[in-house]
């Protein structure tokens, strides 16, 4: 007999599935995209690439400039510094492929979404490995939940398993919305994984967002996530 607010087995089934769905559709692209996958590719190397060019080009005068300062006069001196500094990077934007949100992209990572497959909303990765594992957030979306907090806690100890650990965050704000976290700490197919995750609703949705490093790269990865969380904006 069910009391007052309980749910009957087959609605906590259904919510099961759509946790484990959600866990292994993140999971499966965040090995992909991380480097950890034998499907994994190249992800916008020729943008990467571009963006090396870009700045080995303009770092080559700066010899030049310190060989003419010593005969130039102040003003032009000054004039040459201007023109030889660093350029300032450009913040990239990326949308969600159904273009429900936006975010900016740190300097030294790329869009991987054709990596991440068409269950993920959006997916972006670091340029550069730590520990051979490329830093990355994935973004999934469902239905929402009638028991978002306990649905994140009963997620966190499915992911983390016998071996692993799971702490539920306090709740921060994504672009005005409420978005309660999970941090997992973890091991998955031999790598280590340290996962964050936020849980947001928006317009009768749920966006799962979710951060993957290694521990070695968990503190540059959680502040590159701070700043994409920052930037997010909905449309």
């Amino acid at each position: 007999m069910l009391t007052a607010g309980s749910r009957s087995p087959i609605e906590e089934s259904s919510m099961t599935r759509r946790r484990y769905f959600w866990a292994g559709s993140a999971l499966a692209a965040t090995l992909v995209i991380s480097g950890c996958s034998s499907d994994s590719g190249d992800v916008d190397d020729a943008a990467t690439s571009t963006a090396s060019d870009d700045v080995a080009a303009t770092s080559a005068p700066a010899d030049a400039a310190t060989a003419t300062s010593e005969t130039a006069t102040p003003d032009a001196a000054a004039d040459t510094a201007a023109a030889t500094a660093e350029p300032t990077v450009d913040v990239e934007a990326l949308s969600a492929s159904d273009e429900t949100f936006t975010i900016e992209m740190p300097a030294d990572w790329s869009d991987a979404g054709e990596a991440a497959g068409s269950t993920a909303v959006l997916a972006t990765r670091s340029d550069e490995p730590i520990s051979d594992f490329f830093n990355n957030v994935v973004v999934v979306k469902d239905e929402p939940l009638d028991d978002l907090e306990q649905a994140i806690a009963d997620t966190g100890e499915e992911l983390a398993g016998s071996d692993g650990t799971s702490d539920v965050l306090d709740a921060i704000e994504v672009d005005g919305k409420e978005a309660i976290g999970l941090r997992v700490e973890r091991t998955q197919s031999d790598v280590e994984l340290v996962q964050v995750q936020r849980w947001v609703e928006h317009d009768d949705s749920l966006f799962v967002i979710v951060l993957s490093s290694t521990p070695e790269g968990a503190d540059a990865a959680e502040s590159d996530f701070a700043d994409i969380l920052d930037s997010w904006k909905w449309e």
